[in-house]
């Protein structure tokens, strides 16, 4: 299975099973996943452009790829990735502070995925997590070439092979994914 087919069978394919889940009860896993996704595709945009992928340089990426403004694109990738990412849930304090915008996720449709929006007088981050799921999704599908552009962390290859452990296997085949170096010690590289 070369790269572009794996990320169809490891994410798209699942994504669209989350999709399917009742009263879009699937979107929030959906939208993690796809905030590494965005990482992973910022991460190696920015390298071609000679720049480095630090915490303040991704949501320079995340301007151009959503078409927001730099306050908009910063609040997304604090209280979204860092807080869904490293805490499962958008991310509030910063040291016990409140720092960040209030934030609402929606399933109506609306221009932009991501967006600061005013409601009653408060800011909030309003995130529609379909729409950043699918714009992620056709950034990648538009450049798939570039998954095995990130070396520290390298696509996965898949190779069919039969165990030798048989008391355990019975001698059946298995898929194995694994980093080119674990490969190697199985004598397949």
């Amino acid at each position: 299975m070369n790269s572009e087919e794996s990320f169809n069978q490891w994410f798209v394919i699942p994504i669209r099973w989350l999709q399917a889940v009742p009263n879009n009860d699937g979107s929030f896993v959906a939208l993690a996943v796809s905030l590494f996704l965005y990482e992973r595709y910022a991460t190696i945009m920015l390298k071609q452009k000679g720049i480095k992928a630090t915490e303040k340089n991704i949501p320079k990426q995340v301007v151009v790829d959503f078409d927001v403004d730099k306050d908009t694109a910063e609040s997304f990738w604090n209280v979204m990735r860092n807080g869904i990412l490293h805490q499962g849930m958008p991310k509030q304090l910063e040291q016990g502070e409140r720092v960040f915008l209030d934030w609402i996720f929606h399933h109506n449709e609306v221009d932009h995925p991501i967006e600061i929006i005013e409601v009653g007088g408060k800011r909030l981050l309003s995130v529609q997590p379909w729409m950043v799921v699918n714009k992620v999704i056709a950034l990648w599908t538009a450049n798939l070439h570039l998954l095995d552009q990130n070396q520290s962390f390298g696509w996965a290859q898949v190779f069919n092979f039969k165990l030798q452990i048989t008391e355990k296997t019975d001698g059946e085949f298995f898929l194995v994914t694994g980093s080119s170096s674990g490969l190697s010690l199985i004598g397949l590289e």
